[in-house]
């Protein structure tokens, strides 16, 4: 009977390892699509910028998507 036991406790750690291991690969891709997701928000304010001082915008909203942009990048 120790030998089932120990068995059936090898497979319980390697079913509760298997589980931890993907639910750190969930958590890894749930943080890059957030890091992607910021990033693209970051490149999108980049072109807002470029394209107001083109047009002649005000040093304020200026200054306020790149504080927008540099909060976005910590």
């Amino acid at each position: 009977m120790a030998f089932f036991e120990k068995i059936g406790g090898a497979i319980t750690s390697g079913v509760g390892a298997t589980a931890n291991k993907a639910k750190d690969i969930t958590d890894q891709s749930k943080l890059s699509s957030e890091i992607n997701s910021k990033k693209k928000e970051v490149k999108e304010i980049y072109t807002s910028i470029g394209k107001l001082y083109v047009e002649g915008a005000d040093e304020a909203k200026l200054l306020e998507l790149k504080n927008n942009a540099l909060e976005l990048k910590r």
